[in-house]
């Protein structure tokens, strides 16, 4: 299977989970809703990952050992919140979070996406209007006037061009080598580069908002799926991708491993800002630390969501001025020699 199929995507996963849980709560036993969930299956690679299943169960084994065999194919959070779900008796239950933190994750990187998507669109056209100008248009006034008789703004605008049509291939080579640094520090050393990305001004506040919400709205779900405080932020580390957040949890765990309350913990790493200080003391008060967590990420995401939308509704006039400048400049700079020929006649 292994090396014939590809390995199913992150979507055909997600909805087979789904039809999982739809025909659980339909009332069906678990092998025959894994029987049901694989009819027109259009996935391959799907359809033998659920057969096996199949025949494990039948076997007596349970359905997280079944899908163990198939780590590689599948997400080490998914399988271990299956597993900690099935011990408890709430596999239902656990296959819910799963989808509903999966939704959760797709909507914050759509609200992420949008975002950035618009000023990264604008730029780039600006950036290739200027060059196309730069280097096509303008150069054909200088040959037409020649450069004595040109203004001033075109010849400043010229000697740019020509500065960068001169050492072209070292900005190429210049950029190129930038991009292979990037990725291989992104990939070498990701500590360092979440390290350096929260430093940066816009994309931090979008980068901590969507991982505290992440983090709480993980917490919450697992804690109401009956998972133990420890395996709780085992599953939720596991679950992130970014080591500064990581190592904040695995230090919160080590505090409650040793015995201290959620409250204290948070108050030692640096998630402790002064609201989630406040919900996670008042649900400890109450017993519903689980709640607490998933107010606190609901609050992340209304957070999130008035900062991009405030966002986009900054970026959008600012760039349409720069990208007015620059194209107003290269205008101007292009009808001047057309303007003084006109005064000669």
């Amino acid at each position: 299977h292994f090396i014939k199929t590809p390995p199913p995507s992150r979507k055909e996963w997600l909805q087979t989970m789904s039809q999982w849980l739809e025909l659980l709560d339909c009332g069906l036993p678990l092998p025959e809703a894994l029987k049901h969930s694989i009819h027109r299956h259009s996935s391959r690679s799907m359809k033998w990952l659920v057969n096996d299943c199949q025949e494990a169960i039948k076997q007596g084994h349970r359905l997280s050992s079944a899908l163990h065999h198939y780590s590689d194919w599948l997400p080490s959070s998914d399988l271990q919140t299956i597993e900690w779900a099935e011990s408890s008796g709430q596999l239902t239950q656990g296959i819910q979070n799963i989808l509903t933190l999966k939704q959760q994750q797709m909507a914050m990187k759509e609200q992420l996406t949008k975002a950035l998507r618009y000023p990264l669109i604008i730029a780039a056209v600006a950036c290739a209007v200027a060059l196309l100008m730069m280097t096509w248009v303008l150069p054909q006034f200088e040959k037409l006037f020649g450069s004595t008789g040109l203004p001033a703004l075109t010849k400043n605008v010229l000697a740019i061009s020509a500065f960068f049509g001169q050492h072209a291939l070292v900005f190429i080579g210049a950029f190129c080598l930038m991009y292979v640094m990037t990725k291989l520090v992104r990939h070498y050393c990701p500590a360092f580069w979440r390290r350096m990305t929260l430093k940066l001004p816009i994309y931090r506040q979008l980068l901590t908002g969507a991982r505290e919400q992440q983090v709480f709205y993980q917490l919450g779900l697992s804690l109401d799926a009956g998972i133990d405080a420890v395996n709780t932020l085992r599953l939720t580390t596991n679950n992130l991708n970014c080591p500064v957040y990581k190592a904040q949890l695995e230090l919160i765990g080590y505090h409650l491993q040793r015995g201290l309350g959620w409250s204290q913990a948070f108050n030692m790493s640096t998630l402790n800002s002064a609201k989630t200080m406040s919900f996670i003391q008042a649900a400890e008060k109450s017993g519903r630390i689980a709640q607490a967590f998933k107010q606190l990420g609901a609050y992340q995401q209304k957070q999130l969501e008035i900062y991009t939308e405030r966002l986009s509704t900054y970026a959008q006039p600012l760039l349409m001025l720069i990208l007015g400048g620059i194209i107003g400049t290269l205008l101007v700079a292009m009808y001047l020699p057309l303007f003084s020929l006109g005064e000669q006649f």
